[in-house]
């Protein structure tokens, strides 16, 4: 999945599902897994930075560094923003370390009088989103930050990335008929980025390939060959005016229109690696191309997902599905392989473990009282936002989501869907599958993989116990991957209320054929209809889908999901019943399928469920209110910062959810963690001074909306609920503390072993 060349000329693989590897100059190979000290051992992201380091970016376990010796892990309260990594890359100017997560920009900066800085950066600082998926400097030091479908956002180094130039394309797969090349982006989906020795930007996209020579300001595009079939594939006809171009024409674009990955060569050359075309190799000096299709003569991998030209001379090949290969003779111009350069050994004594995130100060709390203030904060009125993703829950579900009502797709059975929850009853729900497929009659298929299963992935069976792989499918296996089609729908019918809307997607046989090219576009919008045109929803000939397509909401993307993610949207129901759609946008890849669909209330008052008829009022009894029993300053600000948080949480429900990962992990790293010089944490200082049973339901609350301990507050008052839990176990009679998500799961197998 990833690639790299560190200072000694060792070759590190990053794998899904088993860990890291490292190829020496002298072809020794040394497998580092979970056991050895990574996260976890799905690794996405590589980077070696300027001491030597290797930085590992992880699923759902932020990222680990490697000193030369040995490994040391930083989750989301130790080091970066977001659980999921999708990039690293170092500043060639300052050596900081920028990661792409799932909930905005994190970057660690070397230590300045003994201190090393953490520092975070999402959409509240005027990024498009907070989905980042790829980085990329130049050499002024310049931040080009692709995000998965919000566009392409370039940070200036001049300024310390306080203002960001957006660069848009197309948000829709092929919303509109484009030329085969042209001026502009053609789509904001972006999949990686590169700046090249001449200061070229280049950016991958699903529907071709961009550059610009003038820092941004202007782009041109190429599409690869398959753009016309999806023209023809659309829905709407095609305008009179176009017409297909014809082969000799079609040669001189890219093989094809989905470009994954870019790297360039010492001698300036821009390798290209496509999702099921191999690679290409195009020298902008000579214009000469080589490409290395997939097949006998070419390469065995496909889907290349990174190519690493290295020093030594051997360009590497990493693939999803074929391993890692070195590029033949045939497709590696003959001046590229040079001998290959003496084994650099660098002086390890210098590379030290980054430090872990400090735990803020006096000037950082009263920076958070001005900033937490009803006043400050921005007014947003939209109905669907999109909102950081879930990629740490996975299955286990229960007690975590759906605590209004789940749509567990397919899970019953022989078409039938599990509509669980205590406020089931107040919401409706229908699957369908859009207009444009060609067989007769076709609609939405329920799919059940796995009848029980342990593996952590699938999710967790409420009636039957146990867990079970289920989804919904549009069927779009047996149609070409250039229709616009069919893709999976799903509505639901909420009372009036804030919500939040989850997604659960779970890419099980995602390692072979075309099951590895899945990457989606995932849609919520309102969609207002009437209760007989909801009653028909999936029948032949209803209007649902152009109801749909006139509204407007909120596109998230999800690609390389094998581990399973949520993803996750704020909803607002202004009216007494009103209808949201969810679509699974087949984004030219297989079939499109989803697991489940849960709703969970937001801006409730202290974990209120159900719908509400006024507006949520704080409870002056769930107040933490600062008081001499605290001790000094540090704690009493905390706690009215702690207060002022979880006001925020039920008053401003939007802004809180899609603004406030910042100030939620600066608040429970200095509640959590415990001194460097001993002695108990805050939150146990806290407990000590008479407010545990309110405090602990606001942090447990914090942890689970910091996806560090994904479990919603509302099931605390179970006996056997996840908050007794991590509030305190006991070890030998006395207090230990403990927020593990791991210990949780290991405590929740334990409570449901009849399952």
């Amino acid at each position: 999945m990833a690639l790299c060349e560190d200072l000694d000329g060792n070759i590190w693989v990053g794998t899904e599902e088993n860990g890291v590897i490292r190829r020496t100059p002298k072809g020794e190979w040394t497998q580092f897994t979970s056991k050895d000290g990574l996260g976890d051992d799905y690794c996405y992201a590589l980077c070696c930075d300027r001491l030597g380091r290797i930085w590992v970016g992880h699923l759902n376990h932020g990222v680990t560094v490697f000193n030369g010796k040995t490994w040391k892990n930083y989750d989301v309260l130790d080091g970066p923003l977001g659980e999921r990594i999708f990039d690293i890359a170092c500043n060639p100017t300052d050596g900081d370390v920028w990661m792409a997560t799932s909930a905005g920009l994190s970057c660690y900066s070397e230590p300045s009088q003994g201190i090393g800085r953490w520092t975070h950066l999402n959409r509240a600082d005027g990024l498009p989103s907070d989905q980042a998926n790829a980085l990329a400097f130049d050499t002024n030091g310049d931040l080009h930050v692709g995000t998965q479908c919000d566009g392409l956002a370039i940070g200036r180094c001049e300024d310390r990335y306080a203002s960001w130039q957006v660069v848009t394309g197309n948000k829709a797969a092929d919303a509109k008929y484009r030329q085969p090349q042209g001026t502009g982006l053609p789509s904001s989906q972006i999949n990686d980025v590169l700046v090249s020795q001449d200061g070229t930007i280049y950016v991958a996209t699903s529907l071709g390939l961009a550059k610009s020579k003038n820092r941004g300001q202007t782009w041109e595009y190429l599409r690869g060959r398959d753009y016309a079939e999806k023209v023809k594939g659309r829905l709407e006809t095609p305008p009179k005016t176009w017409s297909a171009p014809p082969q000799e024409k079609l040669a001189a674009l890219l093989p094809e229109d989905y470009v994954n990955c870019l790297a360039e060569d010492a001698q300036g050359r821009l390798w290209v690696g496509f999702r099921q075309q191999g690679l290409v190799v195009a020298d902008p000096k000579t214009k000469q191309t080589n490409h290395a299709p997939p097949g006998k003569d070419g390469l065995k991998n496909d889907f290349v997902t990174a190519i690493l030209p290295a020093a030594s001379g051997l360009a590497w090949c990493a693939g999803q599905g074929n391993g890692l290969e070195q590029v033949s003779d045939k497709v590696i111009p003959q001046q590229l392989k040079e001998k290959a350069q003496d084994e650099v050994t660098a002086d390890p004594r210098d590379r030290m473990h980054p430090m872990r995130a400090a735990q803020i100060g006096a000037t950082d709390l009263l920076r958070l009282r001005r900033e937490l203030k009803p006043e400050n904060q921005p007014v947003l009125r939209s109905k669907v936002t999109v909102l950081p993703d879930d990629w740490r829950t996975q299955g286990t579900w229960v007690d975590r989501y759906g605590n209004f009502g789940a749509v567990l797709c397919a899970m019953g059975g022989g078409g039938v869907d599990y509509i669980v929850g205590e406020h089931a009853p107040y919401m409706s729900s229908r699957g369908w599958i859009g207009r444009n497929y060609k067989e007769r009659g076709d609609q939405l298929r329920y799919w059940v993989h796995w009848i029980k299963t342990n593996d952590l992935r699938s999710l967790q069976n409420p009636l039957m116990g146990g867990r079970k792989q289920s989804e919904w499918d549009d069927h779009a296996e047996v149609y070409p991957m250039s229709l616009d089609g069919p893709h999976v729908y799903g509505t639901v019918r909420l009372p009036r209320g804030k919500y939040c809307l989850s997604l659960y997607i779970m890419n099980k046989d995602g390692h072979s054929g075309a099951n590895r090219l899945r990457d989606f576009l995932v849609e919520v919008r309102p969609t207002p209809m009437s209760w007989e045109k909801f009653d028909w929803l999936g029948k032949p000939g209803n209007e649902a889908e152009t109801i749909f397509e006139r509204s407007s909401g909120a596109t998230s993307r999800v690609r390389s999901f094998w581990g399973g993610v949520y993803k996750r949207f704020y909803i607002e129901v202004a009216d007494e019943k009103e209808y949201f759609t969810v679509r699974i946008n087949r984004n030219h890849s297989f079939n499109t399928i989803l697991s489940a669909i849960f709703i969970d209330p937001a801006g409730t008052p202290c974990g209120r469920l159900g719908p509400y008829d006024e507006p949520p009022q704080w409870d002056p009894r769930f107040v933490v209110k600062p008081g001499p029993t605290y001790g000094d300053t540090t704690t009493n600000s905390t706690a009215e910062l702690l207060n002022r948080l979880m006001l925020f949480r039920d008053t401003h429900p939007e802004w809180y959810l899609t603004h406030g990962n910042k100030h939620l992990t600066e608040l429970l790293r200095l509640i959590l963690r415990e001194p460097e010089t001993g002695g108990s944490c805050l939150g146990f200082q806290f407990a000590r001074g008479g407010r545990e049973e309110i405090t602990k339901g606001d942090i447990c609350a914090l942890l689970s909306d910091a996806r560090l301990f994904a479990v919603r507050d509302d099931v605390s008052d179970r006996p056997l609920g996840p908050r007794g839990f991590a509030w305190r176990q006991r070890t030998n009679g006395n207090p230990k503390w403990s927020w593990s998500h791991e210990e949780y799961d290991k405590f929740n197998a334990q409570r449901h072993s009849k399952w």
